[in-house]
């Protein structure tokens, strides 16, 4: 039997803002063994368009641009949900809205195994 658990963490929850932001660090990391996330991201009813990327750095507090991991552009079909595998293992990893969501909101959530 493996001691493996999963989880799925909601990152923004029903946001239009551009710029707004949540940003995941695993705790207790040392005991911490990922694959890699699984990156969710719902467009709401009525979204017409929209920009969220997926980033990561080795600090939480970090002034700088963030590396790119994903990114989601709004495409026709709202509601809807879009998702990516990221093998990347960041101490910290953000979804960030970088262009404002235009006639909804979005929701973002990150999932993997411990």
């Amino acid at each position: 039997m493996s001691d493996n658990k999963s989880f799925v963490r909601t990152m923004i929850d029903a946001v239009a803002t551009d710029e707004a932001s949540a940003v995941f660090s695993p705790e207790d990391r040392d005991k911490v063994v990922l694959n890699g996330y699984t990156h969710i991201v719902e467009w709401g009813t009525g979204v017409t368009a929209g920009v969220v990327q997926i980033e990561g750095a080795l600090s939480a507090d970090y002034a700088g641009t963030w590396a790119n991991i994903s990114s989601f552009t709004y495409a026709a079909g709202a509601p809807k949900a879009e998702y990516v595998f990221s093998p990347a293992i960041f101490p910290h990893i953000r979804h960030r809205i970088s262009t404002a969501i235009a006639n909804g909101t979005v929701t973002t959530k990150i999932a993997g195994g411990l």
